[in-house]
């Protein structure tokens, strides 16, 4: 059976299971048809120009929907996504998602309130040691990022995902190196 056959027999029953309400249901019910159908086997799903057929919106919630499944995703578009980048580290896949699934442990082993906004702009940081890195040890240093705060997030980001490293901590408070190695002498 050729391609659009199989794409024909997913149509028929996709009617049958729903009638989607937006180009958003109709599409993640496809490829809900299509992983189903092929789970015993490794799906990749190749999806061109979806801001052909979503809103901005519905376009955000796809993204946010795919990053949530187990299978790899494609997406080929002339808008920009702003989501998910996925890096490799010593063949170990790290992105976003990975890193907001170590905020509760962070929050718990901080030192001090947990902030958002400084969560935030560490991952970004994180993403680009660890990828600018080429899989050797990374090395963090006070003096690379704008605050304390920030160095302690980075430094819990690196331990928490299991990321060899070392750390320069030239410049930090006796109090804050004293909290740095009671956590990597710790079994968090």
């Amino acid at each position: 059976m050729n391609y659009s056959g199989k794409k024909e027999i997913v149509k028929k029953k996709l009617v049958t299971i729903s009638h989607p309400t937006s180009s958003l249901e109709s599409l993640t019910n496809e490829i809900k048809m299509i992983h189903s159908m092929y789970k015993n086997k490794k799906n990749i799903f190749l999806i061109l120009a979806p801001e052909n057929h979503l809103t901005k919106s519905e376009l955000e919630d796809l993204v946010v929907y795919l990053n949530k499944q187990n299978f790899q995703v494609i997406i080929v578009t002339a808008v920009s996504l702003d989501q998910t980048v996925n890096f490799k580290y010593n063949n170990k896949v790290l992105n976003e998602v990975i890193l907001d699934k170590q905020s509760n442990k962070m929050a718990s082993l901080l030192p001090f309130v947990w902030n958002n906004s400084i969560f935030a702009e560490a991952k970004n940081l994180y993403t680009k040691l660890v990828d600018n890195s080429h899989e050797k040890t990374v090395l963090l240093s006070y003096g690379t990022v704008d605050n304390i705060e920030i160095y302690i997030y980075i430094f819990l980001l690196l331990y928490l995902t299991k990321i060899p490293f070392r750390l320069d901590t030239t410049g930090i408070s006796e109090q804050y190196q004293t909290y740095i190695d009671s956590i990597i002498n710790s079994r968090v």
